[in-house]
């Protein structure tokens, strides 16, 4: 029988990419990936519109007038007017003005109290009362602006000058310099870094998402719509099961392609935020062989299925060994080499998105990119020889899934 491996091939791309469901992945793809990742920096460096006001329970009797002072110095709204505005109770009884600040804290007046004890300077825990625990860049400032009042206080008691005091003030600015084996100096950007392997693991999460799910789809409709015995009269199942990964593997490139012209024409620095990335001419590797080997995993699992939620179910589980080195991307930018994320790299479904997440901030040995890369060949090999002879057997059968003794018989005699 000729091989109608690009017949095959061909129809899969050309129905997907005329589908509604594609169009839509197209658009909607790229923005929830940008609002993921934009989004929340947005709303975290969003100005306040209005100014807060806080309740200050003072018995030093100076610390309100300094902390009102430094807030106004440092943060102000838009309009000028000051983002935090201290409303002060400074008379004895302490006990009596928190219920005071509490009731007007739980009518809303305030949005929340400090307690500043007589004891202040020796106390290393000062009481913040609030309804909305959450507001953590007001701790945040607040805290920051308090330490350097006591600590220039404590100068001051202790006889330093004022241009002294200064000095000591004085923040300084850390700038990481990158050095490589041949004596090169490289400035190094922690977002340049981050995103572009950041992205690289989404764009693959999100295309092994959504074309493994069309493999599985297809699969499984051709089976339950009886559409598979009719092909397979016409073809063999290794051509099949081959085409709809190479033609799903065209539609899987070129919205790739396209979400990188839209990415590179809307945003110009996008482009020399990749090509500036440590060992990017590496990711394509891994994003290749990657992507094969989990296609080989769906339409293996599409083959033993036979409905949509059945498939759903399987393909759910299988999406969250994608997600799992996401979870760990701080970490892993932290300490690329810790021997954890070296054993991660080895697990095969775990390697593209683990080496990409490390290569980014520092390329392993050569070595262990070979070692890796060499993993993910032959794991590939045998996932796509694995699947094939399922698919051969499966794509047939109806009815009850098959147990694990039926697979392993299925690989014999496949």
């Amino acid at each position: 029988m000729k091989s109608k491996l690009f017949t095959v091939a061909k129809r899969e791309y050309l129905e997907n990419i005329r589908s509604k469901a594609f169009l839509i992945s197209l658009v909607l793809t790229p923005v929830i990936m940008i609002g993921f990742s934009l989004l929340p920096t947005f709303f975290a460096s969003k100005s306040e519109t209005n100014t807060i006001v806080i309740g200050t329970v003072d018995e030093t009797g100076w610390l309100s007038d300094k902390l009102s002072q430094r807030l106004n110095e440092k943060y102000t709204l838009p309009d000028k007017q000051p983002s935090y505005l201290l409303r002060i109770f400074r008379e004895e009884g302490i006990q009596t003005h928190r219920k005071i600040a509490d009731s007007l804290v739980l009518n809303e007046e305030i949005e929340g109290v400090f307690i500043f004890p007589k004891s202040i300077e020796n106390d290393t825990l000062i009481e913040y009362r609030t309804t909305r625990t959450g507001n953590i860049r007001l701790v945040n400032r607040f805290e920051s602006a308090i330490q350097e009042i006591l600590r220039e206080e404590r100068m001051r008691r202790a006889n330093v000058s004022d241009e002294e005091i200064k000095k000591f003030s004085q923040s300084l600015e850390i700038n990481p310099t990158k050095i490589t084996e041949e004596g090169e100096e490289k400035k190094v950007d922690f977002r340049t870094q981050f995103f572009s392997s950041y992205i690289f693991v989404m764009l693959m999460f999100m295309l092994i998402l959504t074309t493994g799910q069309m493999l599985v789809r297809s699969v499984v409709e051709e089976k339950s719509n009886r559409i598979v015995e009719v092909l397979l009269s016409s073809c063999s199942a290794s051509d099949l099961m081959r085409g709809k990964i190479l033609g799903l593997s065209g539609l899987g490139i070129t919205q790739v392609s396209l979400w990188a012209i839209i990415g590179i024409t809307a945003v110009p620095q996008f482009a020399v935020m990749m090509l500036s990335a440590n060992g990017i001419w590496l990711m394509p590797i891994y994003f290749v062989l990657g992507y094969l080997m989990y296609s080989a995993i769906f339409v293996g699992v599409g083959s033993l299925v036979t409905t949509e939620q059945e498939a759903q179910q399987i393909t759910s589980y299988i999406s969250l060994l994608m997600v799992f080195p996401i979870v760990l991307a701080l970490n892993a930018f932290e300490n690329p080499n810790s021997p954890l994320f070296q054993i991660l790299s080895f697990i095969p479904l775990m390697t593209p998105t683990m080496m990409a997440l490390r290569i980014s901030v520092q390329v392993p040995s050569t070595i262990e990119i070979l070692a890796t890369i060499t993993l993910l060949l032959v794991s590939t090999f045998v996932l796509m020889w694995l699947a094939g002879k399922v698919f051969r057997i499966g794509i047939l059968s109806t009815g009850k899934r098959p147990n694990m003794k039926e697979l392993i018989l299925w690989a014999r005699e496949g």
